[in-house]
């Protein structure tokens, strides 16, 4: 079994993170992403550094159980009440509706 190596080019790491290579370039100059090394202009990323920057900015979703955290906003939650109640949801915010009557004839 050939062992994997322990520093990859920008090439690689950006295939390894899913970026590109210019998002590396840009985040080196702004001295933001994934540590590197630097020997003369050749720039190299050490596997577990890159294993750790993934990591650090793993996301865990909410559990199924938090529907509290995705409560609509307080005007949406008007409209709702507004239309199960049969009212105009615009009148209760102090706005004005228009309503047009049609004749059939």
């Amino acid at each position: 079994m050939e062992k994997l190596p322990r520093v990859v080019n920008e090439k690689i790491a950006a295939k390894l993170l899913g970026l590109s290579v210019t998002t590396l370039r840009n985040w080196r100059c702004l001295r933001k992403g994934p540590p590197y090394l630097k020997f003369g202009a050749a720039v190299r990323y050490r596997l577990t550094d890159l294993k750790e920057f993934a990591m650090r900015h793993r996301v865990e979703p909410p559990f199924r159980g938090s529907h509290h955290l995705l409560r609509p906003k307080e005007k949406y939650r008007r409209v709702l009440n507004a239309e199960s109640k049969g009212t105009d949801a615009g009148a209760q915010d102090g706005m004005e509706t228009k309503t047009t009557a049609r004749h059939v004839g």
